[in-house]
This record gives C-alpha cells, sequence and structure tokens, in this order.
C-alpha cells in the first residue's frame, strides 16, 4: 500500500535513540532482518542482517548502515530508507536519478512493507528480502547483549560516530563507585538519551572543546589537593619499637592514582579517578589490590554499573587505566595492561535483561536473584607488576597463610586520600594496627581481621613483626562486598610471581 509523501531525514532519535532503547531497554521492542541476495564487498549472498534501530538508510554512502560498494554502479549513495512507524514499516525513495523497486513495482515516494517482500535497487540492481521472524524469535530482547551493543554500534555509529564517542564517554563515567576513594559517577543511565539529544546538534565542538567533560575531570584531578574529614577506621599512632620498624618500611609505601581512559573510534577520553595504594618490594616488584587497577569489574550493585561492565564485557571501545605510584619525591607510571593479576575466578554471567558482565568472584543464586556470594573469591584481588625500582619491604610468602588468632598486624595507606598533601611531607603514610581473628586462611582464601580499614587502604601493605622487623603479609582487599567491611587481606602468598 502506498504511503503517505514525506521527505526522509534520518533522526538522532530515530538511530541512536532507538538503538539504545534496543540495548538496555529490549522489553516490547521487536527487529526485522534483511536477506541480502547478492554478495557486495560488505554483505554475502544469503546473509540475514538483523535491524534493531527504526530508522536505517541503504546505499554506498559510509554513512548508510545497508552499505553496497563502489561496484554497484546503479545503485546511488543514499538510494532508499526504511523506517518504522507505529507498528509499521516503510519503504522511503532516496534516490533523484535510480530506482527502488518493491516486489518489481517502483516506489515513488513510500510504500508500506509486508513480510516477505522483495526490495530491489534499480534495474538489475542488488536485492534484498524484507523479513520479519515469527512471534517470540522477532523480540529485541532474544539477541544477546553482546551482539545488541555490536549491532548499535554498526547502525547507530554510521551517521552519528561522534555522538556514539560522547555516549561510550557519559557511560564510563559510572564505574568503580565504592570500590577506592574518590571515584565519582555520572548520570544515571536512564538520563542519558536525553543528554545525549542535547549534545546531538553540537556534537563536533563538544568534542573539540569538551567544556563539561574538562570540568569535570578538573574536579577528579583535585582529589589530591582537597581531602573530606577522615572519620574511618585506623590512623592510631605508632608507638615504642614499632614506630622505629615503621621507618625502615614507610618509605616505599606508594600512593596510587588511577585514572580510566576509554577508547572508542580513535577517540580517547579520560572519564574518571581513584586514589588507593601500593607498595614496592625489595625486589622490584609493585603491589596493589586488582580492584585498585581495574576498578570497572568490582561495582555491581548500581545498575549503570553493570552496564559499564556489559560494554566491557562485549568489547565495545577499550577501557584502561594509567596508573602513577606515588612514594616520597618519586613517580611510577604504569599502564593496567603492565600488571598481572590472577583471572582463574573470572566468570562471564549473565545479568538481568541479557545482559552479560564480567565477575572477579562468583556468584550465589539467592531467591531467584543473582548477587555476590558471602564465600567470595576475594583471595585473587591483587595485581603486580615489575619495576626497575626496588624498595625496602620484603614480602613474607609463606608465613602469610600461618599467621595466628590474636596475632598485631600493622597497615599503612592513604584512607580517604589522607597522607597526600596533607603533611610536611608530599606522601606520608597513615599508620593502622589490627589483629588476626583466626588462625591461617578462611575458605576464600584471604586473612581475616577483627577491625577494618578504609576506602584508599586498598592495596597497601599489611605488615607483622618478625625478630623485630616487618614484614609484608598481606595486601588489603575489597573485603565483605554486602556488608561493606574492609575486613578481608589478601595473604601475599597468593601473588603469582
Amino acid at each position: 500500500m502506498q504511503a503517505t509523501n514525506q521527505q526522509f531525514k534520518q533522526s538522532f532519535s530515530g538511530s541512536v535513540g532507538s538503538g539504545l532503547g534496543a540495548v538496555f531497554n529490549s522489553s516490547g521492542r521487536r527487529f526485522y532482518i534483511l536477506e541480502h541476495k547478492v554478495s557486495s564487498q560488505y554483505h554475502k549472498a544469503g546473509e540475514s542482517q538483523r535491524i534493531i534501530i527504526d530508522e536505517v538508510m541503504i546505499g554506498r554512502d559510509p554513512k548508510c548502515q545497508v552499505r553496497f560498494d563502489e561496484s554497484f554502479g546503479t545503485v546511488s549513495r543514499e538510494h532508499a530508507a526504511i523506517r518504522k512507524e507505529g507498528d509499521n514499516y516503510v519503504l522511503i525513495q532516496m534516490s533523484k536519478t535510480n530506482t527502488t523497486y518493491l516486489n518489481g513495482i517502483p516506489v515513488k515516494d513510500r510504500w508500506y512493507l509486508q513480510n516477505g517482500d522483495e526490495i530491489q535497487l534499480s534495474t538489475n540492481g542488488p536485492k534484498l528480502g524484507f523479513i520479519i521472524p515469527p512471534g517470540e524469535q522477532s523480540m529485541v530482547k532474544s539477541i544477546g547483549l553482546s551482539a545488541r551493543l555490536s549491532l548499535f554500534r554498526k547502525q547507530a555509529l554510521a551517521p552519528y560516530k561522534k555522538a556514539m564517542t560522547v555516549l561510550s564517554i557519559l557511560l564510563v563515567f559510572a564505574i568503580a563507585g565504592g570500590v577506592g576513594y574518590g571515584f565519582h559517577s555520572h548520570n544515571k543511565l536512564k538520563d542519558l538519551v536525553a543528554v545525549l539529544d542535547t549534545y546531538k546538534n553540537r556534537t563536533n565542538e563538544a568534542l573539540q572543546k569538551n567544556s563539561e567533560l574538562n570540568k569535570e575531570i578538573a574536579r577528579l584531578d583535585s582529589i589530591s589537593k582537597v581531602r573530606p574529614k577522615y572519620s574511618g577506621g585506623g590512623g592510631s599512632r605508632p608507638t615504642g619499637d614499632i614506630a622505629t620498624m615503621l621507618e625502615d618500611v614507610k618509605g616505599s609505601v606508594c600512593y596510587l592514582e588511577t585514572i580510566v581512559y576509554v577508547e572508542y573510534d580513535g577517540e580517547k577520553k579520560a572519564v574518571g579517578a581513584c586514589g588507593g595504594t601500593a607498595f614496592l618490594l625489595n625486589d622490584g616488584t609493585l603491589l596493589t589490590a586488582r580492584h585498585c587497577v581495574e576498578p570497572w569489574l568490582y561495582s555491581i550493585s548500581d545498575e549503570n554499573m553493570r552496564m559499564v561492565n556489559a560494554l566491557a564485557t562485549a568489547g565495545v571501545g577499550k577501557v584502561y587505566s594509567v596508573i602513577k605510584a606515588y612514594y616520597g619525591d618519586n613517580v611510577i607510571k604504569f599502564t593496567s595492561y603492565d600488571f598481572n593479576q590472577d583471572k582463574s575466578q573470572d566468570i562471564v554471567v549473565e545479568w538481568d535483561d541479557d545482559i552479560d558482565i564480567t565477575l572477579p568472584m562468583p556468584l550465589i543464586n539467592r531467591n531467584g536473584e543473582l548477587m555476590v556470594g558471602n564465600k567470595s573469591m576475594f583471595g585473587t584481588d591483587w595485581a603486580s607488576a615489575h619495576t626497575n625500582q626496588t624498595g625496602n619491604i620484603i614480602a613474607d610468602y609463606a608465613g602469610s597463610s600461618t599467621l595466628k588468632a590474636g596475632e598485631k598486624l600493622y597497615v599503612l595507606g592513604f584512607p580517604m586520600g589522607l597522607g597526600v598533601d596533607d603533611g610536611n611531607r608530599k606522601i606520608e603514610p597513615i599508620f593502622n594496627e589490627l589483629s588476626v581473628a583466626r588462625d591461617g586462611l578462611n575458605d576464600s582464601g584471604c586473612i581475616m581481621i577483627t577491625s577494618g580499614v578504609d576506602h584508599g587502604n586498598s592495596g597497601g601493605p599489611v605488615f607483622a613483626n618478625r625478630n623485630g622487623k616487618l614484614v609484608a603479609v598481606g595486601i588489603v582487599s575489597r573485603g565483605d562486598y554486602q556488608s561493606e567491611q574492609y575486613n578481608h587481606l589478601v595473604p601475599v602468598k597468593n601473588v603469582k610471581r
């Protein structure tokens, strides 16, 4: 049936907006298939191209979602379009020189599509079959998240590359809240469509000047200069021989600054930062917690965090961190790729709405809801990197698994960022005293302690007194995820050397 004439102009909401709905709110949404009946540079004969957005263009132009190569001389650069209007799909003629045929009949302006129709681009040109899968098979939710993200990238990216770059930046703003001191998230995911709609008329300017992002990054960069009042655990004053022993090791305790970056379509943007602690061993190894190096894997309680994890899991863009370890007047620079980790416990799980995420810990099923288990494998929450610097800390690998209940332990670190630029020296780690809660390791392979440490201590060294010398026996871990108590320490014996 002929549709009312209306000039086609691709809209932001019809591509990126509808694509966001297909990826993150797929319930009730349907897709259709274009079956390619001839081979081209971009598609093989018989290939079924699933279309999940509301508007696509067909032609030789690079921004066309259904694209043909230059060998198809009778296919215009912008030949035709398909638009979803309510429950209907409409084929729209765009080319002024080459005809579009529907079931052999020329389309003058617009024509409604029916399941099984055949589209042909110009006389003797390539043909496409229009197919709506039956029943539930046509629901977008039947497509896994990774595949939806890939389709979204290909279909929404073509006409709106820069807007998609902004999207990836804004999404990654949400990562890592609560796993280290000072990481800040952006707006809720549900607001992203509105944010992107605001950006659509000034995307180029936003990417060039990037004023809002620059303000946010400037604020994140000021973390080490503006410290909140500290009210957490720790901060006791060392006395007697312990104070003397601490002088030997505290110069090798590093303040860790982690800045997370996203790369997408050739663009590289800083999207957030967090702080933590690391320490330098006498053999040149830098030790810290893995969640200080890859924070986006450890924050799953918030929907936005899971979405960003899903992007990383699906390989949409590249998420990584640039890390600086400050100690005394020195600084060592790394990227997250420089660190060794134990990924043996990493699993990819299907979260709600077909969202696949990577977790460095197993899950339990409680009342039908997947959640982090009480026996989480935080024993793998460590990361190590080799440096050309040597510290003054010795690791007691063997002794870290045989600690006795009641034994005193000593922690140096930067809780809530304290100890950085707030004293006579630039780096002055904060002291804390703990006690071992049970003999040996628990069933998660961790040291249990009776009192907690705080955000920013993460990744820092835990010392035991061995014959008048402090040796590292543990690394401050994320602790119990659900109770927010930092009562698990990773024994240094877990670090793979």
